[in-house]
């Protein structure tokens, strides 16, 4: 595992999140535990079942994976997993909608380096990059991550539940994927920079 990519701090604090998400089923579980000490009924018993399934459901939906990117700064990449659900272009751009389900994996991982982004509780937006812009939409949303030079790929948070995540491409950029194509975070390369594209990230990083 590349830790430059999956910060330790990141990794920590999205342990913490899965704790209070299971805080729940174990309470459930322990309570009907005891009460079932004092007397055995069928409502302790629905109880414990009911928290271990909570338990588990929380247990899956934190799956998220500890990877590193490839090593292609020239590209842009999936910020999310999911499945594209549609590719329109226009004269200038193109939008590309990735649909994340439930069972998805969470992690949100930049597209390109140095980014800017703005936080809201079920939303991230990202406001700097050059040659493109995405915003992800779901249940909620954890961002762990306030620093904002960091390289394409890093694990920034984490987006819970289903949702949505609309990435417009300039059409400086060459489109690598298709509709109905499965993603990952930090792999999957969305598009790759033309020359000319090149040539202007170059003169900006002078």
């Amino acid at each position: 595992m590349d830790e430059n990519h999956n910060p330790l701090h990141i990794l920590v604090a999205i342990q913490k999140t899965k704790y209070r998400y299971a805080a729940i089923p174990i309470i459930m579980i322990v309570f009907s535990f005891v009460s079932n000490l004092v007397a055995q009924n069928e409502i302790n018993r629905y109880l414990a079942f009911s928290g271990l399934l909570l338990y588990a459901a929380v247990q899956f939906s934190f799956r998220f994976n500890k990877i590193s990117p490839l090593p292609n700064e020239k590209a842009i990449l999936s910020p999310v997993n999911g499945t594209v659900e549609s590719i329109n272009s226009s004269k200038d751009e193109t939008r590309i909608v990735i649909k994340k389900s439930w069972t998805d994996q969470i992690d949100v991982r930049l597209p390109g380096n140095n980014e800017d982004f703005t936080v809201g509780s079920n939303q991230i937006k990202s406001v700097s990059s050059e040659f493109y812009e995405w915003e992800l939409k779901t249940s909620r949303v954890f961002i762990y991550e306030e620093n904002k030079n960091l390289p394409y790929g890093t694990l920034i948070g984490i987006a819970l539940g289903k949702g949505a995540c609309t990435i417009t491409i300039s059409n400086k950029c060459v489109i690598e994927i298709k509709q109905g194509d499965k993603v990952t975070s930090g792999l999957t390369i969305l598009a790759e920079y033309t020359e000319l594209a090149k040539e202007t990230l170059r003169e900006n990083e002078k």
